[in-house]
């Protein structure tokens, strides 16, 4: 599911990945698929079309995740609520509540 939803987000123009060597290397290693996108897929399988899905972690969002997470907000027509160790995010149509300051 997180490759097919990966696949998608690359497609939308504007998603280029921040730091694509440090992926790249992270994902030799096997370390490259961050908590919130895998708790992302997890939740679009195993609820209801319609659900608000809801992740809470105790570190920062990325750059990377929190585009990934708006523009699949646009792509599956669903809300996230992402609590990490500053504030709330709320995903909803291809926009976060923070307006991409955190």
């Amino acid at each position: 599911m997180l490759e097919e939803l990966e696949d998608l987000v690359k497609e939308l123009d504007g998603y280029k990945s921040h730091d694509e060597e440090r992926i790249n290397k992270e994902l030799m290693v096997g370390m490259g698929v961050h908590s919130e996108k895998l708790a992302i897929a997890f939740g679009l399988l195993k609820t209801e079309a319609g659900t608000e899905i809801v992740v809470i972690k105790n570190l920062r969002v990325c750059g990377d995740c929190h585009l990934f997470m708006k523009l699949v907000s646009k792509i599956v027509n669903r809300q996230f609520v992402i609590r990490d160790a500053t504030r709330f995010h709320h995903f909803k149509d291809g926009a976060c509540s923070c307006k991409d300051y955190w």
